[in-house]
């Protein structure tokens, strides 16, 4: 009978920041969970009858990889599928921990590694992915990554500082160790899609279009610190609700009819679908998946402004 079984992860932190992960063998024998042969997988393992989800995530560590781990929290959890099988997985963050990691089960994993979290490996396992994903959206060193965390006592002296430099100086903080697909500064695509904006406004919008999607910063933040409501409709707009289909997502920025939003985010899909910088993602399936998405949804945003445009030169010339 199918059933749905309880998986659980953990993120552990080093003082260096670095994130610790399991090589799964190539020949990982299945003992019944989501298998990932040959990918970096965080600590962790299936529940077991008559156990606690604390429990059954400190037991799976200490087989995995001969940590002791004290207090997790529990912080998020996801649905995780493989043939006939379903799981819930359940993430923890483990702050405190004892011992060094090394290979307990030779049959599973071949090499437990501690990893930078912004040189994550490309072979990840399915399940760790979402919940690195996740941890990197929302926590920075152990606390959740919002402004108020992440500028401590300068958090209040933003508010004195004119627009654009306080949406600079927000972006270069929280995306100072991001990168995008080719391996770059994720701030250089910020910097591309302000630096093509016309109105002050836009320029703004530009440097923060990702922040709301990608870090745990929140709209009560950005309207604390000063920012119009002009600018907080338009990054609301381009941030893409979760499990959103991409193109149902582009037209929602196109029927707001937000001319902020729109030319925002033509110039983010501009910077994303350039034939030059796809060909340099080192990933070909990532590199066919990138052309495949964006191919539509920028042909229809352009014939959008076209039409925004050809509606200003009609009202020009009624003048």
């Amino acid at each position: 009978m199918n059933q749905v079984r309880v998986g659980t992860g953990v993120i552990i932190v080093n003082d260096k920041n670095q994130v610790l992960m399991g090589h799964r063998t190539v020949n990982k024998k299945d003992t019944g969970g989501i298998i990932g042969r040959d990918t970096w997988s965080l600590p962790g393992g299936k529940q077991e009858f008559d156990e606690t989800i604390t429990d059954c995530i400190i037991r799976e560590t200490k087989e995995e990889c001969n940590l002791d781990i004290q207090s997790p929290e529990l912080i998020t959890a996801f649905d995780d599928f493989g043939p006939d099988r379903h799981f819930v997985t359940l993430l923890f963050i483990a702050k405190e921990y004892s011992g060094e990691p090394k290979v307990m089960e030779i049959d599973k994993e071949d090499e437990w590694r501690w990893i930078d979290l912004d040189r994550l490996p490309q072979n990840l396992y399915g399940p760790s992915e979402k919940c690195l994903k996740y941890y990197n959206k929302y926590f920075w060193n152990g606390v959740e990554n919002n402004l108020r965390n992440r500028f401590g006592q300068e958090y209040y002296s933003l508010k004195n500082m004119p627009n654009y430099e306080r949406a600079e100086r927000i972006a270069n903080v929280m995306f100072a160790d991001k990168k995008d697909k080719e391996g770059k500064p994720y701030i250089d695509h910020l910097y591309y899609v302000s630096g093509e904006q016309k109105s002050d406004d836009g320029k703004v919008v530009g440097l923060l279009h990702d922040l709301l999607e990608d870090t745990a910063a929140t709209i009560e933040e950005l309207r604390e610190l000063g920012f119009n409501q002009n600018i907080i409709d338009a990054i609301k707009l381009i941030t893409k609700p979760k499990n959103m289909e991409y193109l149902s997502y582009v037209d929602r920025v196109l029927n707001s009819n937000n001319e902020l939003a729109i030319y925002v985010k033509e110039a983010d899909m501009r910077n994303n679908s350039d034939p030059e910088r796809i060909a340099r993602i080192p990933d070909e399936k990532l590199r066919e998946k990138l052309t495949k998405k964006y191919a539509e949804p920028y042909k229809k945003i352009l014939e959008r402004i076209g039409e925004i445009e050809n509606d200003r030169y009609k009202t020009y010339k009624r003048k």
